[in-house]
């Protein structure tokens, strides 16, 4: 029998084992990283799995891209903080608040101080930024008195807590350039039957407390 030819039980197990090693490479190389293991008229072809890269344009386009979307929200945040400033309050101005209204309104504010454990200077004014009544812890410090007012009269110039005038600045620093603006909490208008009477100005804690111990007094009016 020439060299070249192959009994029929030779060549079965030949087949066989071409199987087992097949199945035995795929096995081997697939759970390494390998994505397929492909046989091809008999052999085997294995295709690796390459961890993804970015190309440098890629990356380029996507921080281009993220760029312009932090511009884009910045430009919304301040049109936002725009459309807050002009938005002032609808109620219109009422009757001017009068002096025992007035003290009411100090008296609640002395009151939650008080609770906070802190000093504060409180002014009110009417609905044209004239002082009505003025008054002041024994220990406070000297610059919280002209602060109160300011914050007061800043509250009934443009109708709004003088929070919303800060929140505006600090998305536009230019509305600092306003006359008589107060960008800090602690102005509150005053209303009574829908109408803004006056408001009142707290100065002596943080923004925070100021502003807690400014609503507490006007809401002594209904």
């Amino acid at each position: 029998m020439p060299p070249f030819h192959r009994k029929h039980s030779d060549w079965g197990a030949d087949c066989e084992g071409r199987s087992f090693m097949k199945q035995a490479l795929i096995q081997h190389f697939t759970p390494f990283g390998c994505r397929n293991a492909l046989t091809i008229h008999g052999r085997f072809s294995i295709v690796q799995r390459h961890p993804e890269r970015e190309s440098p344009k890629e990356t380029g386009g996507k921080s281009m891209r993220s760029l312009k979307l932090a511009a884009v929200l910045c430009v919304l945040a301040l049109f936002i903080a725009g459309s807050a400033f002009a938005q002032q309050m609808p109620n219109p101005y009422g009757p001017n608040i009068s002096l025992d209204a007035a003290k009411k309104v100090a008296a609640a504010a002395a009151k939650e101080a008080a609770n906070l454990k802190i000093n504060i200077c409180t002014a009110i004014v009417d609905t044209g930024g004239n002082l009505v009544y003025f008054e002041r812890f024994d220990v406070v410090q000297w610059g919280s008195i002209e602060v109160a007012i300011h914050k007061a009269k800043a509250s009934a110039a443009y109708k709004r807590p003088t929070l919303a005038l800060e929140n505006a600045v600090k998305a536009n620093v230019h509305y600092l350039t306003l006359d008589g603006i107060s960008a800090i909490e602690g102005g509150v208008p005053i209303i009574e039957n829908g109408k803004i009477i006056g408001t009142i100005g707290v100065s002596g804690g943080s923004a925070v407390q100021d502003g807690q111990c400014a609503k507490a007094g006007a809401a002594m009016i209904k």
